[in-house]
């Protein structure tokens, strides 16, 4: 296979990205009210895409974009408690109500957690001390884990992460990811020494942060193949060109949100500081 062929496509990949960093960015930046309508717009069409991957009952989707417009306002207007506990609720009667129906648990349940968690953790930490430079952290690192993966394994190739789920993934995918996690959070470092003058992190600690980042992201990018692959569905939508839905172009930073979301409910527990300096050992 020639190296044009294996970047086909790149180009109008790479237009797309550039066109949505801005808003994105920007978002990131002012957080509060922009980043929660960031959040519920992506909800929105993840919620959708999920009742479609799933081949819901038509009308799924739809109900579970608006449970998710109405947990993260509720966390936007009144904190995290309450949102959580509004979470949690509708995950039960979600699957209460699947199983009086004789449907599958995931299509509400399931899509509750999978995209309402990983957004009511987003908006959590981007509303704590620092949390721009924890949410910058986070998001660095997915997309160096996603732009070094990619190229990593079309470039070396070689043997197979996971064939019968992802036969495109490989261990030199991953790897790379790694190494792009770790420079995503080197970035970062570096947004915050500029704009800050707070205690800094261990390096070592930053780049052992980044390849877990990065191992986990690449679980969740195969969790969602294995969907795909089990429901025989190529892409989750065609929403943004080049990229597919907006839950295949999100999948590994789900999974990030996801773990990171319960190791921080847990480490509040135990140390009461601000999430960055938990992650951060500050």
């Amino acid at each position: 296979m020639s190296d044009g062929s294996k970047f086909q496509g790149l180009g109008l990949r790479v237009i797309t990205a550039l066109a949505l960093l801005g808003p994105v960015a920007a978002a990131l930046w002012y957080g509060g009210w922009p980043f929660t309508l960031l959040i519920v717009i992506a909800g929105f069409a993840m919620a959708l895409e999920w009742g479609a991957l799933l081949r819901a009952r038509a009308g799924t989707g739809f109900i579970l974009a608006g449970m998710l417009c109405v947990l993260l306002l509720v966390q936007r207007l009144d904190g995290n408690v309450l949102s959580l506990a509004t979470l949690l609720a509708l995950v039960v009667m979600s699957a209460a109500v699947s199983l009086l129906a004789r449907q599958p648990i995931s299509h509400l349940a399931g899509g509750l957690f999978y995209v309402g968690f990983p957004l009511w953790t987003a908006q959590w930490l981007r509303d704590s001390a620092d949390g721009f430079f924890l949410i910058c952290f986070v998001f660095l690192s997915v997309w160096g884990t996603d732009i070094l993966a990619m190229f990593a394994g079309k470039i070396i190739g070689g043997p197979k992460l996971a064939p019968r789920i992802s036969p495109n993934k490989t261990w030199a995918g991953l790897i790379g990811g790694m190494g792009g996690a770790v420079i995503g959070g080197f970035l970062t470092l570096g947004l915050y020494v500029w704009l800050t003058d707070g205690e800094l992190p261990s390096l070592a600690r930053l780049v052992v942060l980044g390849a877990l980042f990065a191992v986990i992201a690449q679980l969740g990018d195969l969790f969602e193949s294995w969907l795909k692959r089990r429901y025989d569905i190529k892409d989750s939508g065609d929403i943004i060109p080049g990229h597919g839905g907006v839950l295949d172009r999100v999948d590994g930073l789900v999974g990030v949100l996801i773990v990171l979301g319960f190791y921080m409910l847990y480490a509040l527990h135990l140390a009461k500081s601000a999430p960055l300096a938990i992650l951060w050992g500050l």
